[in-house]
């Protein structure tokens, strides 16, 4: 067979649309991020057949996507300009581009797996479009009957994602007195907060039954009392799936303690992925009522914390700013998601 024949798929086509097949994504939508100072136009793959190839053009921190293209058989039709030394040059480029197949692959296989377990604001947009109305509702309803929704709801929605994660095991009810919420850390938790989930549980049951989880009604739930409150309001990532776990004897060292020093607070809530202004952004909802923590009281005496508490309490729009962003990053803390727990059918009991 001549070297110019084009009745063959070259194996870079066969790879790529197997990828295709398999994964949804081929070489060609690959992207690198690569910092190189010169453009570097490379021929990375040719072969039999159409000649398929890889050409990069990298710019200094510059993303890319490797293109495949087809080159005219015809430039490679004449065997005598198929020298050794072109040869030796393209099996070179083959082993790179074999490289190159291997890293597009872990790539996609990365992309899969990051795919999967993402919380998504339109999470329920199918399935039940109407669940964050239905909450507001109950919500609004509850805060007509007492005040105490607000920072009830709040100190919930905290309480909870610091042990187990966002999973709404504080929920949890026992005959037993073991459960989260029966911990001595969590008895200062209103009961009003757990009202609130509870029945706005059941309306979204009644209108979705079996799609959405107790964690993802609490997170909205909190969002909703922020806005009643007068506060910012902001969109919530959605998708928790219900843990499988509440015990009392897991919440000691997993909340702050009334006696912590900054330093203790931000290790804590460095665990959570939260950093020292975001903790103090969360402690800014004292004003509505009661501080998050028993130990807030650190955040407004020690020098290093009192700037950050001084910027907010005069910059409105500086804290809101701060608070949205904490809140949409404590709210993805130890989440459940994909095959991971359940969706409880009651807020207050496990399905088995």
């Amino acid at each position: 067979m001549a070297l110019g024949s084009c009745t063959n798929l070259v194996m870079a086509e066969k790879l790529n649309r197997m990828m295709k097949e398999g994964f949804g994504v081929g070489m060609d939508d690959c992207q690198l991020t690569v910092a190189r100072r010169e453009k570097d136009h490379r021929l990375l793959f040719s072969g039999y057949g159409s000649y398929l190839c890889a050409t990069k053009s990298i710019e200094k921190d510059q993303v890319i996507t490797a293109q495949m293209k087809h080159f005219p058989c015809e430039h490679y039709s004449n065997d005598q300009q198929w020298t050794m030394e072109r040869k030796r040059g393209v099996l070179m480029e083959m082993r790179k581009m074999q490289a190159w197949r291997r890293l597009c692959l872990v790539m996609v296989l990365l992309m899969v797996g990051q795919g999967e377990g993402q919380l998504a604001e339109n999470f329920y947009s199918s399935s039940c479009p109407n669940v964050e109305a239905i909450v507001k509702q109950e919500v609004s309803t509850k805060f007509s009957q007492t005040f105490t929704t607000i920072p009830a709801t709040l100190r919930l929605f905290f309480h909870d994602c610091f042990v187990e994660g966002c999973d709404a095991s504080v929920l949890i009810s026992s005959s037993n007195g073991d459960a989260e919420k029966d911990s001595d850390d969590n008895l200062s938790l209103a009961g009003d907060g757990f009202d609130t989930v509870i029945k706005a549980k059941q309306s979204v049951e009644a209108a979705c039954p079996g799609i959405v989880s107790c964690a993802d009604i609490l997170a909205l739930a909190a969002r909703d009392v922020v806005v009643l409150a007068g506060g910012p309001s902001f969109s919530v990532e959605l998708g928790r799936r219900d843990g499988l776990i509440s015990q009392a004897s897991r919440v000691a060292g997993n909340l702050p303690e009334p006696s912590f020093d900054l330093d203790q607070l931000n290790s804590m809530f460095a665990r959570h992925n939260l950093s020292q202004i975001d903790m103090i952004a969360l402690s800014g909802a004292h004003t509505l009522g009661k501080g998050l923590f028993t130990s807030d009281e650190a955040l407004f005496s020690d020098p290093a914390s009192q700037p950050t508490v001084t910027d907010f309490a005069n910059s409105p729009g500086e804290f809101n700013g701060a608070f949205i962003t904490a809140m949409r990053k404590l709210g993805r803390v130890g989440v459940k998601t994909g095959d991971q727990g359940e969706i409880r059918k009651d807020c207050t009991a496990f399905n088995s």
